[in-house]
């Protein structure tokens, strides 16, 4: 049997959005024929711990903590403590630690595989080690890009001389480059050649949100699932939609589901709801286990999305937007990046093309009043989950385009 190696430093196999894409991946392998791996070279945990298994197997798919441990830290430091400082340093020797040992379990000849993944962002020291360990080795190197490298980087650190050198840097550490967007495909084309770009877009398992639910009059709520920030996901912004949109419909609630290991961000969520006068109408669950979450999407009235419109959202295709659709539920989203070459306004999702927090309310306002029409495009906007997202259909498409390139 065939062998994939995935390197990643991404929670396994409990986690988010980046989490979720890299098993698409390997159950993607899996499912055809590969003896997939998955090596998580450094701790995940940090806080609330969700994993302590260093090591097994998730859906027939193994995993391996090549750092020894799965836990950095079950407390949350302050910001600039010295406690936060020592567990820095600590990350970051045992992410060198852990990408040792998974350089020297590739290396053992039972374990090299025919392809290698990497999921890595903004990791130049070891695409370093890596270029010069893969000299060695005669299997392909992947690299996952879902958005620009250093993005959130300040500017003054990173200068366009830096990342055109650490973007070189990548197109000699891998040999295939698998940009989740077309924004990200026509950049790095600068640094790749076009016949070593392959676009593996969202991964969707519709498998985890069948069946989908008949749209009922239930408990009405809009839900959000992700990043609790303002910068990435438009959280702030949301919130503040939402105290307009309470105003005018009374019996609307707000659901939160994701967590957050920044202090700031916690407290400024928390100010925001109560400014707003929102205690009782808007739910922070924190991290919540997948099944939970699932179950949440399916049973809302609307999901929404409101990512700012910035470069990294030009530049990123958000992996719960594959989810989102795939609960059957209409999608409310602000139309950024990718989002408007697979969706349609009132077709299949709705979209907006204004951050403008009034007028995004009163557009959930009308929305709301239309069962209907929600019931349509919730409907809709599963079927291109299905035909445009389902991650067996892209590994085919990806497994087509790694064979054409070995015949070439």
């Amino acid at each position: 049997m065939s062998k994939v190696s995935i390197l990643t430093y991404q929670p396994f196999p409990v986690g988010a959005a980046a989490t979720n894409r890299v098993l698409s991946y390997a159950l993607g392998f899996k499912e055809l024929g590969f003896e997939a791996t998955v090596l998580i070279t450094g701790p995940s945990e940090y806080g609330a711990v969700r994993n302590r298994e260093v090591q097994g197997t998730c859906q027939g798919v193994r995993f391996v903590y090549t750092c020894g441990t799965s836990v950095l830290s079950e407390k949350v430091h302050r910001t600039g403590s010295i406690r936060k400082q020592f567990v820095k340093l600590k990350r970051n020797a045992l992410q060198v630690y852990g990408f040792i040992r998974a350089l020297a379990y590739v290396a053992q000849k039972q374990h090299t595989p025919e392809v290698v993944l990497l999921y890595y962002m903004d990791a130049p020291l070891l695409f370093l080690f890596w270029r010069c360990f893969a000299l060695f080795f005669p299997f392909k190197t992947m690299l996952d890009i879902s958005e620009l490298h250093y993005i959130h980087a300040p500017e003054k650190r990173f200068t366009h001389s830096y990342l055109k050198g650490y973007n070189q840097l990548l197109a000699r550490s891998a040999d295939i480059a698998l940009p989740i967007s077309r924004y990200l495909e026509n950049y790095y084309q600068t640094f790749f050649s076009a016949s070593r770009i392959h676009r593996v877009p969202i991964l969707a398992n519709l498998d985890d949100f069948d069946p989908v639910l008949p749209f009922e009059d239930g408990y009405p709520y809009l839900a959000y699932c992700g990043a609790m920030n303002e910068s990435k996901d438009g959280v702030f912004t949301l919130i503040r939609v939402f105290g307009k949109l309470a105003q005018l419909n009374k019996q609307i609630r707000l659901l939160l589901m994701g967590s957050t290991t920044n202090t700031h961000d916690a407290k400024c969520i928390q100010e925001l709801i109560e400014t707003q006068k929102l205690g009782g109408r808007v739910l922070c669950t924190g991290f919540i286990p997948r099944t939970d979450m699932i179950s949440y999407l399916k049973g809302a009235r609307v999901l929404i999305l409101l990512k700012p419109f910035n470069e990294q959202s030009a530049s990123c295709f958000p992996t719960k937007l594959g989810e989102y659709l795939a609960a059957g539920r209409p999608v409310y989203t602000t139309a950024t990046g990718e989002i408007p070459e697979y969706l349609s306004n009132g077709v299949n999702a709705f979209l907006s093309e204004t951050w403008d927090e009034t007028a995004m309310a009163h557009d959930l306002a009308r929305l709301l009043s239309n069962t209907e029409l929600l019931e349509n495009v919730g409907n809709a906007g599963r079927l291109v989950a299905e035909q445009q997202f389902d991650y067996k259909i892209q590994m085919k498409a990806l497994i087509r385009f790694l064979a054409n390139l070995n015949n070439k």
